[in-house]
């Protein structure tokens, strides 16, 4: 370790310096993974889950935009109460 680090002055070397980094990169993991899983609770990526399947099964054909795609959804839940928790 370095003099500077080792009276609380610098980044801290060697398995120190390891250590934090892989801390970092797991906390912003998380970070990520807690964002995808808010996301699916909450509904948001469903869009763009329409999009990619739209593009593999449809191709050539022109998508909803999002507007029409939320209402045909409501429209749907409305539908089928069953299918929702709340």
């Amino acid at each position: 370790m370095s003099a500077g680090a080792a009276v609380g002055h610098g980044r801290p070397d060697g398995p120190l310096r390891a250590a934090a980094g892989a801390l970092r990169r797991t906390a912003g993991d998380l970070a990520q993974a807690l964002r995808l899983v808010v996301r699916g609770a909450a509904g948001t990526d469903r869009y763009a889950a329409y999009r990619r399947h739209h593009e593999r099964h449809h191709p050539g054909e022109p998508p909803l935009d999002p507007a029409a795609f939320w209402r045909a959804a409501h429209a749907e839940a409305d539908r089928t109460p069953g299918a929702r928790c709340c």
